[in-house]
């Protein structure tokens, strides 16, 4: 514990968590590894550069923080994660879709690409599936020769049977219209109603 006069009476893992989001200071005294965090208001923040969306990190890294991910609080993983960083290749150009996003990967690159989206099966890299890293975020192991565009988006798992089913349920439903009202449907009706009019 630190002295009330110094911190304002904060625990050591309550100053971790203070820097992790980058306070500057607590009641007027300046506290040191400032992460880039700034008030926009009451209880709001905004993070500077935490996490980057996308980096490359070597594989002895991503093995290192996967060991401890579920036994340590996250922001103990986040605080790894961001360490990490400085030998993180660089992911630049970032464009935005309706399904996902394109970003360009400098080469030759060999290590894990890590993508600051919540794990799930439905993500692809480049038509790849994802690995949970540190049991969050989305990663796939990463070797190119020469520099390259990477695309990553979302394609829900069942949306493929969904939209088969779709397909199938419209198609029986154009056979059944043309069977009941297609043109067998108007003969039958033309010799009923000249049955009607013979009996009359």
């Amino acid at each position: 514990m630190h002295p009330q006069g110094l911190d304002g009476g904060l625990d050591d893992r309550e100053l971790d968590a203070a820097r992790f989001l980058g306070a500057q200071a607590v009641h007027g005294h300046a506290l040191a590894t400032t992460r880039g965090v700034r008030a926009v208001g009451e209880g709001l923040y905004v993070l500077e550069g935490v996490l980057p969306r996308a980096y490359v990190l070597a594989r002895e890294a991503v093995e290192r923080i996967d060991a401890t991910a579920g036994l340590v609080p996250i922001g103990e993983t986040l605080l790894a994660i961001q360490s990490e960083l400085t030998s993180a290749a660089a992911v630049t150009g970032f464009e935005f879709g309706p399904r996902g996003l394109s970003f360009h990967v400098p080469g030759p690159c060999d290590g894990v690409l890590v993508v600051a989206q919540a794990y799930a099966r439905g993500w692809r890299m480049n038509g790849l599936p994802p690995q949970p890293f540190a049991n969050v975020l989305c990663a796939w192991d990463l070797k190119l020769d020469a520099s390259a565009r990477v695309e990553v988006d979302y394609w829900p798992p069942g949306l493929n049977l969904a939209l088969l089913l779709a397909g199938a349920g419209s198609a029986l439903a154009l056979v059944a219209s043309v069977w009941l009202f297609g043109p067998r449907a108007r003969s039958s009706a033309l010799e009923k109603d000249a049955r009607l009019v013979s009996s009359a």
